[in-house]
């Protein structure tokens, strides 16, 4: 009879337990900030623990950050000057956003520094530069994720016409924190005008 009793309790106390799926103040304010976002807006990442409680979007090539317990959305930061967001990267289950970003024109020269890697920190709201080059990708190494930053290191002939200058590069590896792992070996590239 007392076992009996144990498990009616038991089993009374389980089904009067909060749902798993409940959810929290700010996650419901997060929900309604993404109802309310404009067509073209592209959610990056939602922060529904208490000390982030924000929702970073991309609208019109720039990056948004709308903190929802001070109701105040904000453009984030990303230094330097570009033209568009090329790819955004959610890793280390949230602790860091990566941004790609395009330069093109305002680069000094594309193969160099015409796309640029940066770090995002969601909790400390820093961000910072990790690598440029004119190409970049998320990838894997001996099965850790990470980042290739293809960069051009240095011309065979400068004195040459544009069209006919050939390049060396290298492949530069970011780990998911953004710092360097190692540089590949230089390969030869040609580069295109753009």
């Amino acid at each position: 009879m007392k076992i009996k009793n144990i498990l009616l309790i038991i089993l009374f106390a389980l089904l009067s337990m909060p749902s798993a799926n409940a959810q929290t103040p700010v996650a419901n304010r997060i929900k309604a900030a993404i109802k309310h976002l404009p067509k073209d807006a592209e959610v990056v990442a939602k922060y529904t623990d208490n000390e982030r409680h924000s929702l970073y979007y991309v609208q019109n090539n720039r990056l948004f950050c709308f903190d929802v317990l001070k109701n105040r959305n904000a453009e984030v930061e990303i230094p330097g000057n570009y033209l568009k967001i090329l790819d955004y990267f959610v890793v280390n289950n949230g602790k860091m956003l990566f941004i790609a970003v395009d330069r093109g024109t305002l680069s000094k020269s594309y193969a160099t520094d015409g796309q640029c890697l940066y770090a995002l920190n969601p909790l400390k709201h820093s961000i910072k530069e990790v690598g440029s080059g004119y190409s970049i990708e998320k990838t894997t190494i001996k099965g850790e994720d990470c980042f290739a930053v293809k960069k051009a290191s240095r011309c065979l002939n400068p004195s040459a016409d544009p069209s006919r200058q050939q390049w060396m590069a290298q492949d530069h590896y970011y780990d998911l924190t953004g710092d360097v792992i190692y540089a590949g070996d230089e390969f030869k590239i040609k580069i295109e005008k753009r």
